[in-house]
């Protein structure tokens, strides 16, 4: 299965090391390199049909939205089936990556990422 990682809005204040809202800067960065091949990826801002956010992908593979506001999306998964797992990350608490609304999301067309978790772990 393939993964979406979707990251809810965070602070950006802080430097290294300081905590913002209970993560710190490393613990954002970690997220990059435990969960997605970042080095495969690319800006991809025409997946999601919002303005409100960045896309990063390898598409067919992994797909990982940032929500300024927090809140949903839809993802174009155009030519690719899936199934694809979404998973979120808190970048305001960090910790492990959580299941919301939606837990699986199938191509090829535009689908519905779901909702965040409600409540932090």
């Amino acid at each position: 299965m393939h993964e979406v990682a979707d990251a809810e809005v965070g602070e950006t204040n802080g430097g290294p090391g300081q905590p913002v809202n209970g993560a710190t800067l490393e613990g954002r960065v970690d997220f990059f390199h435990r969960y997605l091949p970042f080095q495969e990826m690319q800006g991809a801002d025409q997946l999601t049909l919002t303005s409100a956010d960045y896309c990063f992908a390898k598409p067919g593979k992994v797909y990982c939205v940032y929500l300024f506001s927090g809140g949903n999306t839809r993802l174009s998964l155009e030519g690719h089936r899936g199934p694809f797992s979404v998973r979120w990350f808190d970048p305001r608490h960090g910790g492990k990556l959580q299941t919301g609304s939606v837990k699986t999301i199938w191509g090829p067309n535009w689908t519905h990422i779901g909702e965040p978790p409600t409540e932090p772990t």
